[in-house]
């Protein structure tokens, strides 16, 4: 018996096409805490709708920041004029649950578009966080602080935002950070790349303060890999390698994982929504409050093509 259990009251599917280029009534949907799903859309048609629902968040030069990282960081691929393609994976790659960004780069939607899916896996799981929960003081987030000899100036601080990524302003080391590198960049500036506490984050579309499970920290924690395993096999999902012997063999980002939190993840994500997404699907929700994973499946069982945009 599933212990996160399956909720398809969360998902709503557009039926009506006159809802379809409705932002006011998705944007509704969103803020009832809803996932909304169209089919039978165009790429074409998922650009015009993440345009328009972004843009009535204040959302698109976010959405056009990142479709520009696409291609810049050459880890990803633009496919249309904002969607890209997700991270490339070997074989039997499981992707853990996560929400797209850091409580530095608050990304606030989420966005799925479906090319292809003829594997037997590549289930997309979408798991509700809850935003308010205290099993975040367990965890921790990649981050970098800085220590500056003065008072910075604007330039100063526009500087180290966009090269380094850190607030000049209240990026500062912290008592309960965990240091894992320390950098010397000027006369003026160190910067230390952290583990850290996290931190509440402001959600434009629920218009409170909460936690959120950012990739950043999904990617230090060895046990949300356990937790992945577990719950793919409970769900008859986990799609097992030959001469298979621990998760982490086929975990998605290995690099960065360095702690345990020990916590229930099953207590952390509240409900959840399977989907095996269709040639034509496109998937909207809330980034804060939905995050997204992805089974694995068997090598050479199908393509899967999936586009992604985040804002």
């Amino acid at each position: 018996m599933p212990i996160i259990k399956e909720d398809s009251s969360s998902l709503f599917i557009v039926e009506d096409v006159r809802r379809k280029n409705d932002s006011d009534y998705l944007l509704q949907c969103l803020r009832e805490d809803k996932v909304v799903l169209i089919r039978s859309c165009s790429s074409s048609d998922a650009d015009a709708l993440i345009h328009q629902v972004a843009k009535r968040l204040g959302l698109l030069d976010s959405l056009k920041l990142q479709a520009t990282f696409a291609s810049s960081l050459g880890t990803r691929k633009n496919i249309g004029q904002y969607y890209m393609s997700v991270n490339e994976r070997k074989d039997y790659n499981v992707v853990p649950p996560h929400s797209e960004g850091s409580s530095f780069a608050t990304l606030q939607l989420a966005s799925f578009f479906c090319y292809e899916n003829t594997t037997d896996g590549g289930e997309t799981v979408l798991m509700n966080v809850d935003g308010l929960s205290p099993l975040f003081a367990d965890l921790r987030e990649l981050g970098v602080r800085a220590k500056f000899d003065g008072t910075p100036t604007a330039a100063d601080i526009a500087q180290a935002r966009s090269m380094f990524r850190v607030d000049l302003r209240n990026g500062a080391l912290k008592d309960d950070d965990i240091v894992l590198n320390e950098i010397s960049v000027s006369s003026k500036l160190k910067l230390y790349e952290v583990l850290g506490r996290p931190v509440k984050s402001h959600s434009l579309i629920t218009e409170d303060m909460r936690y959120v499970y950012w990739d950043s920290i999904c990617t230090t924690d060895f046990d949300v890999l356990k937790f992945m395993e577990i719950f793919l096999r409970r769900e008859q999902l986990f799609k097992e390698p030959p001469d298979y012997s621990d998760i982490r063999e086929i975990d998605w980002g290995p690099a960065r994982r360095s702690v345990h939190s020990d916590i229930d993840f099953d207590k952390l994500f509240l409900r959840k929504i399977t989907l095996k997404l269709t040639p034509g699907d496109f998937i909207l929700a809330n980034n804060f409050n939905w995050v997204h994973s992805v089974n694995n499946w068997t090598p050479g069982s199908g393509i899967r093509t999936v586009a992604a945009a985040f804002a």
